[in-house]
Parts: C-alpha cells; structure tokens; sequence
C-alpha cells in the first residue's frame, strides 16, 4: 500500500465529502496500492479513517496480492450465481460499517483507457452496468470529483519514483539490445523481439518480479509514420536505414516509455545534422524543466530550435507527456496551448521527433522527474546513432 497517495485520497473524501472513493483500474490499484491486478476484475474502495478494503476475484493468484490490507475475494469463477451482485453487497456493507453509507461515492466512470493487467492476453469483460452498479454502493449515490482523482496520477511518491526508476534501468537493457540489433538483413520484427526477450529475461534479478517490454521498430521510410503511429513490420533492415524504436516497458507494474533512434551502417553528414538537430530541442526543453514551469513553453522552446535547424514543419506532434502509472498516464501534457504547471514530483516525458519520407523518423525520448529547481533524467542511456 502506498500510504502517502492512501492519504491523499482520504484527503480528497474529506474535503469533497464523500463516503469512499472506490478505484478498479489496474493503473488505479497501482497507483494507491501498489498492487497490479492479475485477472482485471478487482475493485479497491478507499475510506476517510479506516484502511484501504480490496475485493479480488476467486481465482486471483495470491502471489500478487498486497500484504498490508484487508483483501476479500469474491466468488467469479467458482459459482454459477453472479459473482458481481455478490461483490456489489460486499462493497455496500462495508461502506456502511467502515464509511459514510449516507454520503456519496466517486470513481471515474470511463471503463477504457487504461493500462492492460498482468494477463493482458485477455481481460475478462467486466458486465456492461458495472461501473453504474459501483455508482449505486452507497445511499447517498454518486459524486463527480474527477479532476481531484486524476492529479493523483501526477505525482509520484518516493516509492513511485523508485519504481519506475528501476522500470528504466530494465528498459536500458532491451534498449542496448536494439543498438546491437540493427543489422542489415535482420527485420523489425527479430529486433522487436531481442529487445523484449531483453527485458523479459530480467525477472529474479535485481528486484525485478515481473518485466514486459512491448517494442515497436520502424526502419527507413516506415519511420516516416512514427509520429502519427508506431508499429513493427517483416521489413528487412537495410545499410543506410535511420531505425526508430518506442519502447513499452513495465516492471513490477510501474512504466516507461522510451524512443531511440539509430542507424544501419555509418551514419552520413545529413543523419548527424537531423539527429544533432532533435537532441538540441531536446536540451533546450529540458533546460526549462522546474517546479513552476509552464508546459506549452517548454513544446515552444523545442519548436524554435527544430525551426532554427529548418525541420520544424517536421515536428508534428506535443512534446510529452505524464509516464508512471500507465504507458501514458492521464493528467499533465505538454504541448502547445496547454498552460498546466510543472511540479515536484512529476514524472514526464520530453521526445522531440521529426519524419519525413525523404528520411524516415528521428525520435528520442527521455523520462524525467521534475524537481523543485529542476530535472533528473531516469532514463539515463546512450541517445547517440550508434549507442555506446
């Protein structure tokens, strides 16, 4: 249990008046419990006073469940009943014994947009009333606080920050193993596949219990699409091929989100000027990076450089975003027009990026932690053409 954001969210009951904040999100339980979910189907209800209550179902492997809170299960997959009726009462009945059942109750309701659990092969469908059902848990109903339960996501903790540094140090292995990949005659999909075996293989190591990388490789003119999108093909890699890879990790449930580019052969005159050009934007938005900034100049700032170097018309997209609890975690965005505030504690992303068909796609992608006076790169490895 993360008992700083457990006590932000009693705060949020408290103030809002509220009888319980309930989360169901595997990004959510990350976030408040430090718990990710196995099956998708567990529910956390949070309380002004008492602990945190989790209802997993039947079949979630206790392995994965938190040691520091009342974890109930609810019987899906072992009875013919509806197990989501009986977990609906479970939550009522708590809530009146451990809450305010008078007051009441917010989650968010949006059921997508969320961050795939541990079997994220397939994630049983949830009934298509369960989030109006949870909305129903207490007699005083339902409150709106959304803006107050997405700002948690904004702010790592100590523990977080932790978490998703070792996330980094595991993506730096799969990212070597994309430099030492770019091989003529190997496709995007075999260098796909040696970054994510990288990274998968580091479970039981270093405190690594669970590690996925999800690699998508754009090589020469399909790089051209990586600023709209980014996916992996049987394109062979050919001498003289920019590479572009972004970079899914998660380890222990925390996230990174990482984009190199490098280059098949020796790198020519024109490679290094568009690649020196990107990592100028990039330190130039980094340089501003502080508690108190302001997103949209730090995009601008990237923008007049890209401008300065004539590749400007080639940056289409905002400049980053917040990374943590999700691949990409709702909350703080950086991009033009948008004057939301840089604070302590945040974990964002800086990827300036360029694609053109002339020469493919040049991304690189930094996590950062923002401090009070200003920034800690947690991704700390080679952005270079040809790694180290």
């Amino acid at each position: 249990m993360n008992k700083q954001k457990i006590s932000m969210v009693s705060k949020i009951i408290i103030e809002k008046e509220l009888g319980a904040i309930i989360f169901f999100r595997p990004d959510e339980l990350m976030m408040t419990l430090g718990y990710r979910p196995y099956w998708g189907l567990s529910v956390a209800v949070c309380y002004e006073h008492s602990n945190p209550i989790l209802y997993v179902p039947a079949l979630e492997p206790k392995l994965r469940l938190p040691k520091d809170i009342v974890v109930k299960r609810y019987p899906w997959g072992e009875t013919s009943e509806d197990p989501f009726e009986i977990l609906y009462e479970m939550i009522k009945e708590d809530i009146k014994e451990y809450g305010n059942y008078s007051k009441p109750v917010s989650l968010i309701k949006n059921v997508g947009n969320t961050t795939p659990c541990i079997l994220s092969a397939e994630q049983p469908p949830l009934p298509s009333d369960f989030v109006e059902n949870l909305m129903k848990v207490s007699k005083g109903g339902y409150k709106n606080v959304d803006e107050e339960i997405l700002d948690l996501y904004n702010f790592k903790t100590c523990e977080d920050i932790e978490g998703i540094r070792l996330c980094n140090k595991v993506a730096g292995i799969g990212i070597k193993a994309f430099y030492d990949s770019l091989q003529e005659g190997l496709t995007e999909a075999e260098v796909s596949a040696k970054m994510e075996y990288a990274v998968r293989t580091q479970i039981g190591k270093n405190g690594v219990k669970y590690a996925s990388g999800f690699a998508q490789v754009q090589s020469g003119i399909n790089g051209a699409d990586g600023g709209r999108y980014n996916w992996v093909t049987d394109k062979k890699l050919e001498n003289g091929d920019l590479v572009m890879t972004e970079f899914a990790v998660v380890v222990n449930g925390y996230w990174a989100d990482i984009t190199r580019t490098g280059k098949v052969g020796i790198p020519s005159k024109e490679d290094i000027r568009l690649h020196e050009a990107v990592k100028k934007a990039q330190d130039k938005a980094l340089s501003l990076v502080r508690e108190g900034a302001i997103s949209e100049d730090l995009q601008k700032a990237a923008s007049e450089v890209l401008d300065t170097e004539c590749v400007g018309k080639y940056f289409t997209h905002g400049l980053g975003h917040g990374v943590g609890f999700r691949y990409h975690d709702p909350g703080i965005r950086i991009a033009k027009g948008n004057k939301e505030v840089l604070k302590e504690g945040m974990v964002i992303t800086i990827e300036p990026g360029i694609y053109d068909s002339s020469f493919g796609g040049i991304r690189i992608e930094e996590n950062v932690l923002v401090t009070k006076n200003g920034y800690e790169i947690l991704s700390k490895f080679t952005r270079e053409l040809k790694g180290d």
